[in-house]
């Protein structure tokens, strides 16, 4: 399971086209927007704990599907949105692990991965609607 040390390996592996969506990993452009699209990252969520995985938002699909599109975004607050999202979208709440990597030319912006370790507890429902 690929976690990315700072956010120039998340930009190298971007441009180099090489990162591929798979069951334990999964490129995100953005968090959600919207209160009704939390139910998105917390599928992903559940669907992670099962095996273990690693969500990274900020990096998204390019119109051939791969991995190259560089999103990131303000970082201030994310983290606290996606536990928050986590905490209260799923039965028996999955550990995860936030990790945030700040761009060297801003570091008020970067990337965020989620990292879902196997749980014992899984399958997780989810328990808001979509």
């Amino acid at each position: 399971m690929w976690i990315p040390k700072n956010a120039a390996e998340v930009e190298a592996a971007a441009n180099a086209g090489d990162r591929e969506e798979t069951a334990s990993f999964d490129g995100k452009r953005e968090l959600p927007r919207h209160p009704r699209q939390n139910a998105g990252l917390a599928v992903d969520v559940a669907a992670m704990a099962t095996d273990g995985g690693v969500l990274l938002y900020g990096l998204g699909e390019d119109d051939d599907q791969r991995l190259t599109v560089l999103a990131p975004f303000t970082l201030a607050g994310a983290a606290d949105k996606v536990d928050q999202i986590v905490s209260t979208s799923l039965a028996e709440v999955p550990y995860i692990v936030l990790k945030d990597t700040a761009t060297t030319e801003n570091p008020a912006v970067g990337y965020l991965a989620v990292i879902v370790p196997q749980s014992a507890g899984a399958p997780h429902q989810v328990i808001v609607r979509r």
